[in-house]
């Protein structure tokens, strides 16, 4: 995004915003709370989501919801009336598709008599040019919960299959758990990323060992040998400190 000449501006807050009349069409100023102002042609303001629940008058189902509107369900996705379900964004986060095919599916065997192990954490993609994706913890939260961790990073280009390829811009990181080295999160930006992250995903949900990953045979040229490759650098400068 720096490349394209994009400016980020992040843990900022806006102080005021003003819509000012210009030459053809009207332009915002804002000024942020750090004293920085920006004037922009567009402004997209995101005020999060809201779930269109209205027309299915839950309070004659005896259905309840929540403070926001979302309708409240157990691990069973099961709603506060037995024998009703409800799954999808309707329930609030992750508002993920594969995460509400998951939830179709435990619904669906709890309402039949079965049961359904957890499914772990979803992982969460952005479809940008490079694609983003990230699974688990994100290194600024694993510090602030106070957990000893490591991290490993890869760039794609040190790949065989990334430098023969467009998709070797790219970053691939991993975060573990100093402690036994459990995997914690990953994070990976480039072509790919999208799909790479699903391997990431179901380590995070066996909770395997950094050490394991790092002696992982994997094709060759494959970009999922990244994860070696961070996984090495991670223990690397875990051993290093």
């Amino acid at each position: 995004m720096q490349q394209l000449g994009i400016v980020v501006a992040v843990e900022e807050d806006i102080e005021t915003l003003v819509v000012e009349p210009g030459a053809g069409q009207p332009h915002a100023s804002l000024r942020l709370e750090s004293g920085r102002v920006e004037k922009c042609d567009r402004l997209l303001v995101l005020a999060g989501r809201e779930p269109q629940v209205r027309g299915l008058d839950l309070g004659r189902a005896e259905i309840e919801s929540d403070a926001q509107g979302f309708i409240t369900v157990d691990e069973h996705q099961q709603t506060s009336k037995p024998g009703i379900y409800a799954v999808g964004d309707v329930v609030g986060p992750p508002f993920r598709i594969g995460a509400a095919h998951y939830q179709a599916r435990v619904s669906m065997l709890h309402a039949s008599g079965g049961e359904l192990a957890c499914g772990g954490e979803p992982p969460m993609a952005i479809y940008t040019i490079p694609e983003i994706a990230v699974v688990g913890l994100i290194e600024e939260a694993v510090r602030r919960l106070d957990i000893p961790y490591g991290v490993g990073r890869a760039r794609l280009d040190t790949t065989f299959a990334g430098r023969v390829s467009a998709a070797g811009r790219g970053l691939l990181k991993l975060v573990f758990a100093r402690d036994g080295g459990g995997l914690l999160g990953v994070q990976i930006l480039g072509d790919g990323a999208t799909e790479l992250v699903h391997l990431g995903a179901a380590w995070l949900q066996t909770g395997t060992p950094v050490e394991q990953i790092a002696a992982t045979v994997f094709n060759y040229p494959s970009l999922s040998e990244a994860y070696r490759v961070a996984a090495l650098d991670g223990l690397a400068r875990a051993a290093a400190r």
